[in-house]
């Protein structure tokens, strides 16, 4: 067995052919045999590439990236986003957390930022809002200086007050009251100063005459909408008495 073995090695020795056979069939480097069976592999693994701070992670690495705006309403305001690094060598992000836009003004906030939105909407609506951000760039509104506005005055009146208002077409003023809850306004109007008789408005205690060629009617406005009325005979006249009895 001993002198077996003796010539083996020397064959081996002695043979270049046998030597470089052996050499050939070992597993070049970027192989691996993890199942017992040669694979190749990739020299250079996938990697991804964060653009913004130059540092290299493998795939299915997660981080966090800091984004600072430079254009737009938030220009220079920092956002956060969460990125992966994919199979294939892409990057994908989700925001974490975004400055706010309120668009209907083009105005940009930081995070954190508390600001007063004035003479919102076609109610001129006040706001006290706060920048919350999260990943949609969220705000907070809470009404202030809660209030009715009147197309007619163009004004606004603060909740629960009593204001005088008037109109294009006619002299009359009207007595408004704003009421409403946090969620609905309504502004009430009476013509309390006012009677109003034959189609006429007449103030409170101003007289109205009515006059026919047999009565003589005084009215007067005592109270919104109520008249007290005095009425006169006249005289009769022949023409009157003739008229009375054709009736």
């Amino acid at each position: 067995m001993k002198l077996w073995l003796v010539l083996l090695v020397n064959e081996f020795q002695a043979n270049p052919s046998r030597q470089q056979s052996v050499k050939t069939s070992q597993l070049k480097a970027g192989t691996y045999t993890a199942d017992g069976k040669p694979h190749m592999v990739q020299q250079h693994p996938i990697t991804c590439l964060d653009g913004l701070t130059n540092v290299e992670y493998q795939p299915g690495d997660e981080w966090t990236q800091t984004r600072i705006f430079d254009n737009g309403p938030t220009t220079g305001m920092e956002g956060q986003f969460r990125c992966e690094c994919q199979q294939n060598g892409g990057i994908t992000c989700r925001s974490l957390s975004l400055p706010c836009i309120f668009a209907e003004r083009n105005k940009g906030y930081q995070i954190g930022e508390k600001f007063v939105i004035k003479d919102y909407g076609d109610s001129h609506v006040d706001f006290q809002c706060a920048c919350i951000g999260e990943a949609n760039g969220k705000i907070d509104c809470t009404e202030i200086n809660p209030g009715c506005w009147d197309t007619h005055t163009q004004k606004k009146y603060p909740l629960n007050t009593e204001f005088e208002q008037t109109r294009a077409g006619d002299d009359l003023i009207r007595d408004c009251v704003c009421s409403g809850d946090d969620k609905s306004r309504l502004v009430s109007c009476q013509l309390k100063r006012y009677c109003k008789l034959n189609g006429k408005y007449i103030k409170l205690n101003e007289q109205e005459v009515i006059e026919t060629e047999t009565q003589k009617q005084t009215c007067t406005c005592i109270e919104a909408a109520r008249t007290s009325c005095i009425i006169e005979a006249k005289p009769i006249t022949k023409k009157n008495q003739y008229q009375v009895e054709q009736h």
